[in-house]
């Protein structure tokens, strides 16, 4: 009787190990596949050049992106709406986008008017996985759901 609870504590201290062990190895898959996920957009860079006032949108991945738009939120009725100063459907590998200062000047006159106030430029895009995600001229990368997107 007593080999025998003790083979039970034994098979069962052998579970939780096991389990314990299975849990640890999930969540490294799931932080490796995020971090796959991640990789293609943090190669997407979204700066303002400071000597010329020229923002840049550079693709430094390997692959495409696609659906790539550049928006301000514009305050407007006590909340803020994104407005696009520009839309690509795609930024192949390699590829440096710029907006002149004047372009801008002129989506940014056009959009916001007499609003309140504005934020941005942001830079909305799909990577190649189909994943939506938002470029801050921070260097900020944040991920969005399809329903959630701009």
């Amino acid at each position: 009787m007593i080999l025998a609870g003790v083979a039970g504590y034994v098979a069962y201290r052998l579970f939780k190990v096991e389990s314990e062990r299975d849990q640890r190895a999930e969540q490294a898959r799931r932080q490796q596949m995020a971090d796959q996920a991640r990789d293609q957009a943090a190669r997407i860079g979204f700066w303002k050049d400071n000597r010329s006032d020229v923002i840049k949108v550079l693709n430094a991945s390997s692959l495409p992106v696609y659906d790539a738009e550049l928006h301000v939120d514009v305050f407007t009725d006590g909340a803020f709406v994104r407005q696009p100063i520009k839309y690509l459907a795609a930024i192949v590998p390699g590829e440096q986008i710029e907006l002149s200062p004047q372009e801008f000047a002129e989506a940014k006159a056009l959009l916001v008017g007499d609003a309140d106030a504005f934020n941005g430029p942001h830079l909305y895009f799909r990577d190649n996985a189909g994943l939506f995600w938002e470029r801050m001229m921070s260097g900020e990368l944040r991920q969005w759901t399809a329903e959630g997107r701009w």
